[in-house]
Order: C-alpha cells, then sequence, then structure tokens
C-alpha cells in the first residue's frame, strides 16, 4: 500500500503541473522547511479533482495486483490443459477463493475445472460455484458453453444426492447443445441422464436416453462413444429382464468396438456378455467371452476373474474356481470387487466341505460390508462438512475483504481530509486578518470531523477483532445425528407396526388359520387352490419383501418354497403338514433341503428362527 500511495503523490504532483499552469511556487528554505505561495485563481475545483484522481489510483492500486495473479494463473493452467492437465489442475486449485474472482475469471475457473473432471476425474466445483458461472453464461456464452456448464452443475447436483435438480438442468442443456449442433455434448448430456434414470430403477427410460445418445454420437461421428452407449443400453434390458434384446445391442456394441480396435472397450463388452450368460446358466459362454475379456485388458480383469470363478464354482470346478479367485486379487476400479471376494471365499470353502472356513470368511465379509457403509457415511459427512466450511470460510473471506476496504476507505479519507486541510491554509495564507477567524474555524469542524472517524476507524478495527475469534459450532450438527438416529428407530418400529397391520388385516391368513384348525375327513389333496398361493406369496412380498427376494433367486423347488412361506407366516409343522397335505416326515426332508440351498448357516436350528433373524 506504501507503495501506491508513494506512486499516487507522484502523479499528484504532475497533476500539479499540467493542471492549465496553475502552478505552485515552492520556495524552500535553509532549515529544509518550505513554504508555497498560490495563485489567486487557483480554485476550490482544482482540489476536488486532484482528491478524486488520488482516491481511485490508491483503491485501483490495492487490488490490481491480486487480480492479475489470479488471472495469470487460469491463463497459465488453460495453457496447460491438454498437455499437462495435473499441472492444469494444480494451478487452478491454487485458486483458493474463485468465488471472489470476477464473473467472467470465475466462469472461466468453473469451466476449465469441469473439463479436468473429464479428462483425469478431478473432482467438479461446488455446486454455488457452479450457478454463478451459470449465471454468467447466460448472458455471455455460446448455446454449447451454456449447456457445458449447465452439465457441470447438473452432474454436482447429483453428487449431493438431488437427482431432480440434476435432471432439469440435463434437460436444458440437451435443448442448447441440439440448437447448437453439438451433438457430441448432447450425447454426453443423454448419457448422464440414462444414469439418472438408472439411480432411479426406471431402466426402460434410461434405455430410451441411451439410444438417444447413441444416436447423438452417431452424427458426432465418434464411434467410442456410440459403442458405449449400446453397450449401456444392452445392460439397462438385461436388467429389466429382456435378455435377448440385451443380447443384440451387446454384440452391436462389440461390432463398434472391434472396428475401432479399442482394446479395453472391448474387454468392458465382453465382461458384460459373460455376466449375461452367467445369469441365464450358459456357463460355456460365459466362460468363453470372461477369458476373452481378460485377454483384451488387465485392467478390468479383476472383474472377470471373479465373474469366472462363480461360473467354475457352479459347474464344480473349485480347482479352476480357487484359482480364479486369487487371480481377482489385482488392482481394480471397482471398489466392491475385492470386498465380494470375501463372500466367494466362503462360498468356495462352502463347497469344499471346509464349514468352519466359509464361516470365517462370511464373518469377515459381513463386517467388510458393515464397515464399509461406516465409512461412506462418515466420508459423506466429512464432504458434506468441507463443504459448509469452505462456504463459510468464503462468506467470512468476503466480510472481512469488505471490512479491510471500509477500513482502508476510512485511511484514504483521512489523508483526503488533510490534504484538504493543507489546501485551505495554503489558499487563505495570503488572506486579510479580518478572514483569519473564519479559516480558524473551519480548520476546527475539519479537526472534529477527523477525530470523528478515528472512532470509526477504532470500531472497525474492533469488528475485525470480534469476525477473527468466532469459531464454527458444530453442536448443530452433532443434534442433526442424533436426530437421525432416533428418526431411524421411529421408522423401525413404525415397520413393524404397518407389516403387523397388514398380516391382521389379510384375507388369506385368516383362512388359514381356519383350515389350519381343520383334519378335513377323506381328504386327497391341499386345502390350498393357486388363487390361494399367488395371494400367498403377494402377501409375503408385501410384508417381507427382504426375504421373498431371497427365496425367489434361490434354487427352492416348489414345494421347498411352500413350506418356506408358511413357515414365514409361523404355521408349526401340523398346520404346515394339514396346509401342504403332506406328511411330517417328508417335511423334514424338504426342510433340509431347504437350509442348504438357501445356504442357512449351522447355528440356525429351524427355518423359522432363520426368518425371523432376517426380519
Amino acid at each position: 500500500m506504501g507503495e501506491n500511495l508513494l506512486h499516487a503523490l507522484k502523479c499528484l504532483r504532475q497533476v500539479f503541473i499540467y493542471h492549465k499552469g496553475s502552478l505552485p511556487k515552492f520556495v524552500f528554505l535553509r532549515n529544509n522547511s518550505f513554504l508555497c505561495s498560490v495563485k489567486k485563481r487557483w480554485s476550490m475545483d482544482n482540489i476536488k479533482s486532484i482528491i478524486v484522481l488520488l482516491f481511485f489510483w490508491l483503491a485501483a492500486g490495492c487490488t490490481s495486483s491480486e487480480i492479475q495473479k489470479e488471472v495469470s494463473l487460469i491463463n497459465q493452467a488453460e495453457s496447460l490443459l491438454q498437455s499437462d492437465p495435473h499441472q492444469a489442475h494444480a494451478l487452478l486449485d491454487s485458486v483458493k477463493y474463485p468465488e471472489e474472482l470476477s464473473m467472467k475469471q470465475g466462469a472461466r475457473w468453473c469451466m476449465l475445472v469441469g473439463k479436468l473432471a473429464d479428462s483425469i476425474s478431478t473432482p467438479l466445483p461446488y455446486t454455488y460455484q457452479l450457478n454463478l458461472a451459470d449465471k454468467y453464461f447466460q448472458r455471455h456464452g455460446s448455446p454449447t458453453e451454456q449447456a457445458q456448464v449447465k452439465l457441470y452443475l447438473g452432474r454436482a447436483y447429483m453428487d449431493d444426492s438431488n437427482p431432480e435438480k440434476a435432471m432439469q438442468l440435463y434437460c436444458d442443456a440437451l435443448e442448447l447443445a441440439l440448437s447448437d449442433s453439438a451433438f457430441n455434448l448432447a450425447g454426453y448430456v443423454c448419457t448422464y441422464m440414462a444414469d439418472v434414470y438408472t439411480y432411479q430403477d426406471a431402466y426402460l427410460l434410461a434405455k430410451d436416453k441411451s439410444d438417444e445418445a447413441a444416436k447423438c454420437f452417431k452424427k458426432a461421428n465418434n464411434k467410442k462413444s456410440e459403442a458405449y452407449a449400446y453397450f449401456n443400453m444392452g445392460k439397462q434390458y438385461a436388467f429389466s429382464d429382456s435378455l435377448e434384446t440385451a443380447y443384440r445391442y451387446i454384440f452391436y456394441a462389440d461390432s463398434i468396438m472391434s472396428f475401432v480396435g479399442d482394446s479395453v472397450g472391448l474387454s468392458i463388452v465382453y465382461n458384460g456378455l459373460g455376466n449375461v450368460y452367467l445369469s441365464q446358466k450358459k456357463f460355456s459362454e460365459a466362460e468363453l467371452y470372461l477369458l476373452k475379456s481378460i485377454a483384451y485388458s488387465k485392467e478390468y480383469s479383476a472383474t472377470s476373474y471373479s465373474a469366472l470363478f462363480q461360473v467354475y464354482l457352479e459347474i464344480g470346478k473349485l480347482r479352476e474356481a480357487k484359482a480364479c479367485l486369487d487371480s481377482s486379487k489385482i488392482p481394480t476400479n471397482n471398489a466392491y470387487t475385492h470386498m465380494d471376494n470375501l463372500y466367494q471365499y466362503s462360498a468356495l470353502a462352502y463347497a469344499e466341505g471346509k464349514y468352519k472356513e466359509a464361516y470365517d470368511y462370511l464373518s469377515q465379509y459381513v463386517d467388510t460390508t458393515y464397515t464399509d457403509l461406516l465409512i461412506k457415511n462418515e466420508l459423506k459427512l466429512i464432504d458434506s462438512e468441507k463443504k459448509y466450511n469452505h462456504t463459510k470460510a468464503t462468506l467470512e473471506n468476503i466480510h472481512l475483504k469488505k471490512l479491510k476496504a471500509r477500513i482502508f476507505a476510512g485511511i484514504v479519507f483521512l489523508i483526503l481530509v488533510l490534504i484538504i486541510i493543507v489546501a485551505v491554509f495554503f489558499l487563505l495564507l495570503n488572506r486579510k486578518k479580518i478572514e483569519l477567524l473564519t479559516t480558524q474555524k473551519y480548520i476546527s469542524d475539519m479537526d472534529e470531523e477527523l477525530t470523528t472517524n478515528k472512532v470509526r476507524m477504532k470500531k472497525l478495527l474492533a469488528e475485525i477483532d470480534e469476525e477473527k475469534q468466532k469459531n464454527v459450532d458444530l453442536d448443530s450438527k452433532i443434534k442433526l445425528l442424533a436426530e437421525n438416529e432416533k428418526n431411524v428407530e421411529r421408522l423401525n418400529a413404525l415397520l413393524v407396526e404397518k407389516r403387523k397391520q397388514l398380516l391382521e388385516s389379510a384375507p388369506i391368513l385368516k383362512k388359514m388359520q381356519k383350515l389350519a384348525g381343520k383334519n378335513i375327513p377323506q381328504q386327497t389333496q391341499s386345502p390350498l387352490n393357486a388363487i390361494d398361493w399367488q395371494n400367498i406369496i403377494a402377501l409375503i412380498d408385501m410384508a417381507y419383501p427382504k426375504i421373498f427376494r431371497i427365496i425367489s433367486s434361490s434354487r427352492l423347488s416348489e414345494e421347498e418354497g411352500k413350506l418356506c412361506y408358511l413357515s414365514i407366516l409361523g404355521f408349526s409343522t401340523a398346520d404346515i403338514s394339514l396346509l401342504l397335505y403332506t406328511p411330517k416326515s417328508t417335511l423334514y426332508k424338504n426342510r433340509q433341503r431347504a437350509k442348504a440351498k438357501l445356504q442357512i448357516p449351522n447355528n440356525y436350528a429351524s427355518l423359522e428362527e432363520y426368518f425371523a433373524d432376517l426380519t
């Protein structure tokens, strides 16, 4: 600031020199003091002009260097965007508070950070930062730039678990991209829209958007992305159990990837085909494509080895299964692969008859899954706190800078007041003695104003100290966490009550209870017909969806499944024998087979005990 003030004073001297010849005459004395005689025509308008120039020079001088430094960092990052993206990210990350930049430079910063997130998977800017960029590009950007920043903003909202807001922005981005014939960008927007639908389990809608993405990529001649779009369509058809259609699209993606010659893409496609064949229990085809996936890329071989393990386990090749499981321990981008390995080791040990080892692996899997869930929740909380602290720090920094600006303005004002006092003194130096009282009064008034401004400056300094001593209050977050825990308990209690009401009001359950208490003479078959069983299965699905998924996805026979459903509803062995018209000895055998197929640990004495734990 001292250098800026010195520079301003030099400029002030130049103004004196060139201001219409109104040059004061300096007379230097022997004691190094000086007097100044002012020409009579040197008016107050001249002084006002000088004061205004000085004020603006001081204000500009204090901020110009900081602005130039930030802009220089952004310019360097933009020049390194393609050649050295990691260095570019480091430069952009060094801009501590991009919100304080001009709207133009802040929007540039957001756009560059977004492009780096696409190329090297770095974090996107925060939503409030991208909102500022969106406002700028709405006024000054091209349709493509507007679509690009809306795409980044939508992805940021998805990171904040706000799919509705993200989808709204994606729709706007798609319209803008298509209006500017930016088909490649439109393809990526459609891809992210499909991701939102997949996140909401709306697979058919996701399929439609992947189809639209493929058409956009085709117009843009982006063959690689077009192939991925068709592959995503295949996955979405597979999720909706349309496997034949899924094959068609995945094979089409395979043909395009083969044409492009992308080995990583081919590995991903073959991995997908192998998993689809595995779900259909076509083990030879699944083995073929999973081996091809491994051959094309080591990057995705961990997941392929894991799937190949399941193939060999199903067909009884335990040695090959173990080899695949050991090979799947290589580094992978899929965070769940190594976690699932514990479950697979448990299944392998069980198949080998090593039940103690199987139980140990299963326990590790459960503990790891639970720990992973806790870590994810903790990381989510930390990320939220980080965003909160960054926003708070930004606002505090802006507020602090405003206070500093006010103090700086006060100091400048004081300097200007002193200049005015001196100027007035020089102007009135050669006036008559009769004007002396008027001059003294004027000086006294200025001195009083100076005192007032000093008091104001002290007040401002006290405000700054108060702002610095404020600490972040985390009690609200702790209270919120406690409230969330209470809410979980409340919801669990509500679930139990709702399930009880559902069962008590079910006509089929009442009918079964009546039938279970009756021993019908000359009975030759089960008193429950096909419609009754449809109602029973629907009741189980509504009341116990988790248990229903386990039973429906297993390889239980029809009689074994019926036995499980009646066990879940709490019927005794005698009641089940009457309702199924099955001897108790047969029921015992069916129970044992069901326990084995469901892989129920030996510590459970009965199906009823196992199902009770699951509820």
